[in-house]
């Protein structure tokens, strides 16, 4: 064994002093992981429900929200950003990433020789590989293999990355193990594949998720530095080794269409990678992507046999329903009412078919469109309501309206969805610019000045916002706006003030920006200063923290972090 890996050595050896355990039955447990060390730790095996209470988060709400001022209102709606309910495929989603995870370690049980024979052969192929041999040519003894792998793809915001997180959270990313041998079982990785599709890319990334996860865990670790200019076959032979010497129980590849746009040879080296994990060291692998990376896995039938060694999950939008039927489908309507339940306008709205008609018809079934079209719905009755005196109640028109002005960069999309037309579908792989632009419509104070108010939806004529002009909003745009926030009246110059002074411009943009500034700085003024302490946190790699000296201050401390630009304090608890 190389002496390069004292790691490996020291782990291989205190686990072939243990090899023959006593029985340490967990009751509960299916025999054939009862006395493997990787699963004693792990959720028994789950039925349903336990998937579905993951997968549910709902957001806080309370009758008495109604009762706040539109601006606090306003943030309360903001808390359906991370809402989520189970669907089929979600569910389906969390029994296999638990199936696999287990079955992944049955054939990795550290209380084994072959565990600590696979050890070894790990380090052996990056010494071949560190002399010179390429990843493809070396030689990948087969082991006891009973790993497994899955692909779930779908189309953009059917909630694949949404559920992946919410399901991994079951599990503790890492543990300790300290008893009877030394590890850190790293017990599920996700990677996003890189927008370039570059395999060299890809184990950076790699390397770079081991650190933080073990970090997180106040382990050290640098196995990003470690590899950093290494060849590509170094680097994946590195990714072998740290995959088996942290017992990873699931790699989860995400964003894998981008490995399409590199060329094929370079794709077929990414996904012969990926399918050794799975097959010579036992590393089950799970390819998460958009429809787009269906043809990429199944352009030859081995190819598709990396991705549906269980088969695939197909995240896809809920369906229309029949023709001669409402529009729309029982799951549209089940989802949609779940959802309704979570309002924070003053006049409820009731559900019923004309508004689920209009909702299906502007999301077409799309879940993350569903959510966020939901919000921005409310988003524009606070506002509109605070300011005219308007009713706060959902209407079909005001969800066209809506749709009409914030969902410009989608409508192609949805368009193509309406019309089931495959070819334009196919152009369409993510959704990253609209959540852009939905993000740049709720940050900060809340809206956009130059956003048609609810006039035209409730049948009083088109309008637009007080005072705007062109992208710019004269002083009584902002006096709407800061009597919205609450602020009293002997309040509101000097923060126009304040704002005229931070801007960079009189653009509305460099205002609003200007606006929050002055807002945030106002409540510090009348408010008493709430002290703050260091608070406990690891040092990473160029941490000030880590040269701390004995005897300095808390104020020495936070002068050095914020210029360093490592922040790590929090409220006293």
């Amino acid at each position: 064994m190389s002496r390069r890996h004292p790691t490996i050595r020291k782990s291989a050896c205190m686990i072939l002093r243990t090899t023959m355990m006593t029985d340490d039955h967990v009751p509960g447990t299916l025999e054939e992981y009862a006395n493997n060390p990787f699963i004693k730790h792990l959720p028994t095996e789950p039925e349903l429900d336990d998937i579905r209470v993951a997968l549910d988060k709902p957001p806080r709400h309370s009758p008495t929200d109604l009762g706040l001022r539109p601006g606090q209102r306003w943030h309360c709606v903001m808390r359906l950003a991370e809402y989520s309910q189970p669907t089929n495929p979600a569910l389906q989603f969390g029994m296999y990433l638990d199936l696999i995870i287990k079955r992944g370690y049955v054939g990795r049980d550290p209380t084994t020789t072959d565990y600590v024979r696979g050890l070894e052969r790990a380090v052996e192929l990056e010494d071949k590989a560190a002399a010179g041999a390429s990843w493809t040519s070396l030689d990948l003894l087969p082991q006891t293999d009973t790993s497994l792998g899955f692909a779930a793809l779908g189309m953009p915001g059917g909630g694949k990355t949404h559920t992946v997180k919410r399901v991994c959270a079951r599990y503790p990313q890492v543990i300790k193990h300290t008893d009877p041998f030394l590890l850190n079982q790293i017990v599920w990785l996700r990677v996003e594949c890189p927008p370039s599709g570059s395999p060299k890319s890809l184990c950076e990334f790699f390397f770079q998720q081991v650190d933080s996860a073990l970090r997180r865990q106040g382990v050290p670790s640098r196995y990003q530095d470690q590899y950093k200019g290494k060849t590509l076959d170094v680097m994946m032979a590195g990714m072998a080794r740290v995959a088996t010497l942290h017992a990873i129980g699931v790699l989860i590849v995400d964003e894998i269409q981008h490995v399409k746009r590199v060329k094929q040879d370079v794709q077929a080296s990414v996904l012969n990678f990926l399918v050794t994990l799975r097959n010579s060291i036992g590393i089950p692998v799970v390819m998460v992507g958009t429809m787009a990376a269906q043809r990429l896995l199944r352009r030859t039938f081995h190819d598709a046999r990396r991705g549906d060694g269980m088969g695939s999950i197909y995240f896809e939008r809920l369906p229309p329903g029949p023709k001669n039927g409402p529009g729309f489908g029982p799951e549209f309507r089940m989802f949609v009412k779940q959802m309704w339940r979570w309002q924070w306008t003053l006049q409820p709205t009731e559900l019923d078919d004309a508004i689920l008609k209009a909702m299906y018809e502007e999301t077409q079934g799309v879940i993350d469109l569903m959510v966020k079209l939901f919000i921005l719905l409310q988003l524009r009755l606070v506002m509109a309501g605070s300011k005219r005196k308007l009713p706060e109640v959902i209407t079909p028109s005001l969800i066209h309206d809506v749709a009409r002005e914030r969902f410009r960069i989608v409508a192609t999309y949805v368009s193509a969805l309406r019309e089931n037309d495959p070819e334009k579908l196919a152009e369409f792989e993510d959704l990253i610019d609209f959540e852009r632009e939905f993000n740049d419509y709720v940050q900060g104070i809340g809206f956009r000045l130059e956003a048609p108010v609810l006039a035209e939806s409730h049948g009083a004529g088109p309008g637009t916002a007080a005072g705007v002009t062109g992208g710019v909003a004269d002083e009584s745009t902002y006096e709407i706006l800061l009597a919205a926030q609450g602020i009293p009246p002997d309040r509101r110059e000097w923060i126009l003030g304040k704002a005229k002074e931070l801007a960079l411009g009189d653009e509305l943009g460099a205002m609003m920006l200007a606006m929050s500034q002055a807002i945030a700085a106002d409540r510090a003024l009348q408010s008493p200063a709430k002290k703050t302490k260091l608070k406990a946190a690891e040092p990473i790699d160029g941490d000030s923290r880590a040269d701390q000296k004995p005897g300095e201050t808390a104020e020495d401390v936070y002068a050095r972090l914020e210029a360093a630009g490592h922040v790590g304090f929090a409220d006293d608890p």
